[in-house]
This record gives structure tokens, C-alpha cells and sequence, in this order.
């Protein structure tokens, strides 16, 4: 089987040029989107490396640095709002340690509208798994 490493981030926790620790494994199975960077920039980023945000169904969040986890919950974001829109994004599985996990459902408690936080906590194709 082939794969495929499509950097779509590298470099430092503050870098000034490009976007933070962000890569896929692409493989004849589909693609892994590991780490996530750190913001928003991650839509940019990953349009720019020619893979769409409907494409990604699989994340690995290696620890809960800002510069790993925080593209995460744009993407999640952007995933509820493509479905409020009628847009098919089918499943996604976010995967990391129990720190990964709660930390991500805590930043997206506390900054997703409420009726956007209950989509993303009780959807059972969109999960965080320990």
C-alpha cells in the first residue's frame, strides 16, 4: 500500500511565515489529518496542500499544545456549519489521549454557540476517541 505526507504546516509554536504543526497521511483508505495548528489558518492551509475540508474524516491530536489542538476547533466548527448549511461532511473521529479529549470538548464548550456545542457533543458520527 502507498501513502502519502502532505506537510501542510511545520516550523516553530510561533512561526511568522507559515502555519504551525499541521500534516495528512494520505493512503488508498482515505486520509489522517494529524496535529491541527493553531487557529483558523487551518482552512487556508489546508485548501492550499489541495485536500477539502469534506475529505477530512480522521484527526490525530498528538498532545494539547495551542500550536496542535486549537486548528481543531475551527475545523469542527467549520464541519457543524457545512451541516447547518445542508452540506454532506459525513463523519469525523478526532483521536488522542483523555487530556486531547477533554480539552477539546472544553474549549468547544466554551466558545461554540450552546446549540452548536450540543450538535458537535451529542452527533454520534462526530467523536472525540481516548
Amino acid at each position: 500500500m502507498n501513502f502519502e505526507l502532505i506537510m501542510i504546516g511545520t516550523g516553530s509554536a510561533f512561526p511568522k511565515h507559515s502555519y504551525n504543526s499541521c500534516y495528512v497521511i494520505k493512503s488508498h483508505g482515505g486520509l489522517m489529518l494529524v496535529d491541527a495548528g493553531g487557529g483558523n489558518g487551518i482552512f487556508n492551509a489546508i485548501n492550499e496542500s489541495g485536500i477539502k475540508l469534506s475529505e477530512i474524516h480522521h484527526i490525530f491530536i498528538t498532545h494539547t499544545h495551542t500550536d496542535h489542538i486549537l486548528g481543531a476547533v475551527w475545523l469542527i466548527r467549520g464541519i457543524i456549519n457545512m451541516s447547518k448549511d445542508g452540506e454532506s461532511c459525513g463523519s469525523l473521529h478526532i483521536y488522542g489521549n483523555s487530556s486531547v479529549c477533554n480539552a477539546l470538548r472544553l474549549i468547544c464548550q466554551l466558545t461554540f454557540l450552546a446549540l452548536d456545542y450540543e450538535l458537535f457533543r451529542l452527533k454520534p458520527k462526530w467523536r472525540c476517541i481516548c
